[in-house]
């Protein structure tokens, strides 16, 4: 039988995995059921996940998805292994209640699998429409290649604003100095604007140098040198955020998956043990730089995961956050202008939802939590409709897949999987974010690139 070359042979070794988490599924449900009802409501979704995983078989096509691979990897932390963690909590560490929340939880769970499942399932059946890789489309790359002069131009600005005030290094922390986590001083202005977008851009036009230099000449060591500007890129993080390492990381990584299709299983190893490096270290730096030494106990664990992933307690949160009657239709109009430069103020900082959620949370004026996704829809739109907002974030990382796959050029493949990675995380919680993406991130750098084709064209011939 001919091998698919779109999805991932994992054979024997799939089998196992699947195998594990449905029987371990089996035994968090049996666990979890005999103890508080707000417990045994969401220890069944480990097990629906699990099923969902198997039956779809979603997981084979990761690579050609970023989007979807993505969402996969939230709903496992968020259906799977969260309610595992909470079935097997020791009972006296349990807090009561919570029975409304985790109706929502599985309530949003069945409408997110059944979305991703609704959308993809004709995409799949549809990947051998598409080219397998940037490589199956060159005519398109030497059409659509520029000479970036623009890019240039911000990163020598990016670098003189650097020279002009080094104190803006102090934004980027390498990964491995711990030192500098809490010396970090946030400052924002339009010179830090520009070296942020210098050093975007300049990850984004070195792979692609070396990626068409690969393509001329076919020599190994232009991949090799891709793989060293996206792994050096990871190891700086912006501040406290380990998303600004993380999420460029992951992109970078299905950037160059589909870019050199015959080095994709050293990719994969690779870019997924740098993944692995950052989570842990990332994690135990920022654990020492906020909270101080802290043991590693079942609970620590569950509420680190619980302040990315959600728990019962945020959507109960979200919850009290409707039942005291301060949101209205301005709170949600402040939401959406808040990401978008000059129309921002327009708006109201002080009434949005994140202000009034900080304030049931804690108490006061403190505002560091995640509004959950299905807690917003649920704010707004009531319970029968509460998964609406995270129904149309599915669509978004679907259409954002599509585009994908049909962009021709690697330039433009990495803004939308870097979108679509972002995208298909905040099914957890800030979809309003997307819109601080887009017009703050993305646009900008789309412009700079679209201006360089109308002015700077440049046709290669390989």
């Amino acid at each position: 039988m001919k091998r698919n070359k779109y999805v991932i042979n994992l054979s024997g070794t799939e089998l196992i995995i699947n195998a594990f988490l449905c029987c371990f599924s089996v035994f968090a449900f049996i666990n979890g059921f005999h103890k508080q009802q707000h417990i045994a409501i969401i220890s069944v979704a480990p097990f629906c996940f699990s099923m969902f995983l198997i039956l779809s078989g979603f997981s084979k096509y990761f690579i050609r998805l970023p989007g979807l691979g993505m969402l996969l990897i939230t709903c496992a932390m968020r259906y799977y292994l969260m309610p595992s963690l909470a079935s097997f909590m020791p009972s006296d560490e349990l807090l009561p209640g919570f029975i409304a929340s985790a109706n929502l939880f599985v309530y949003e769970m069945l409408v997110v699998l059944f979305s991703i499942w609704f959308f993809y399932t004709p995409l799949v059946k549809k990947l051998n429409l598409f080219p397998d890789s940037i490589e199956e489309n060159k005519k398109n790359i030497i059409q659509y290649k520029t000479n970036h002069y623009l890019s240039i131009l911000i990163i020598i600005l990016a670098v003189g604003s650097l020279l002009a005030n080094p104190s803006y290094l102090s934004k980027y922390h390498f990964i491995f100095s711990s030192d500098d986590y809490v010396k970090y001083i946030y400052e924002s202005n339009w010179m830090v604007f520009i070296v942020d977008l210098g050093k975007t851009l300049l990850t984004i036009i070195s792979i692609e140098f070396f990626y068409v230099r690969y393509v001329r000449t076919g020599e190994k060591r232009y991949v090799f040198l891709a793989y060293f500007i996206g792994i050096i890129n990871a190891m700086i993080m912006t501040g406290l955020s380990r998303g600004s390492a993380l999420v460029p990381c992951m992109t970078i990584m299905f950037v160059l998956l589909n870019a050199f299709p015959k080095y994709r299983k050293r990719t994969m190893i690779l870019f997924g043990s740098v993944l692995f490096i950052l989570v842990i270290i990332s994690t135990i730096y920022k654990t020492q730089a906020t909270s101080g030494t802290q043991a590693f106990t079942y609970r620590w664990l569950y509420d680190y995961l619980a302040a990315y992933y959600g728990s019962l307690k945020n959507i109960d949160v979200a919850i009290q956050t409707k039942l005291n009657g301060s949101i209205t239709i301005s709170t949600l109009f402040n939401d959406i202008i808040r990401g978008i430069p000059i129309i921002n103020k327009l708006g109201n900082p002080l009434d949005r939802t994140v202000i009034y959620y900080g304030y049931t949370y804690y108490g006061r004026a403190q505002f560091d939590q995640i509004v959950p996704t299905i807690g917003l829809g649920y704010i707004y739109l009531g319970y029968i409709l509460s998964p609406t907002f995270s129904f149309l974030l599915v669509y978004i990382v679907y259409r954002a897949d599509i585009r994908y796959l049909r962009t021709p050029t690697l330039t433009n493949k990495y803004l939308l999987c870097f979108f679509a990675v972002q995208a298909g995380f905040k099914i957890v919680g800030d979809p309003t974010g997307l819109i601080s993406l887009i017009f703050q991130n993305l646009l900008i750098i789309y412009l700079v690139f679209e201006i360089e084709k109308l002015c700077f064209p440049k046709k290669l011939v390989y």
